[in-house]
């Protein structure tokens, strides 16, 4: 790992682990987005109607 290659865009930080060796730790992920029933019900609607929407086109070809 080069250290010139981390710059301070990088998703986390370069710690020094002693004999001129570095290990990348990386930022926190953010916390999982929760969404509530509905939008997850609406969600799975929006997919039952594309997958009836690409059926149909299938079956024409």
């Amino acid at each position: 790992m080069l250290t010139r290659d981390f710059d301070a865009s990088a998703p986390g930080k370069l710690v020094d682990i002693g004999g001129g060796m570095h290990a990348f730790i990386p930022h926190p992920l953010p916390p999982k987005y929760m969404l509530s029933d509905a939008t997850n019900r609406d969600a799975e609607d929006a997919v039952n109607a594309i997958g009836e929407l690409r059926g149909m086109n299938l079956r024409r070809h």
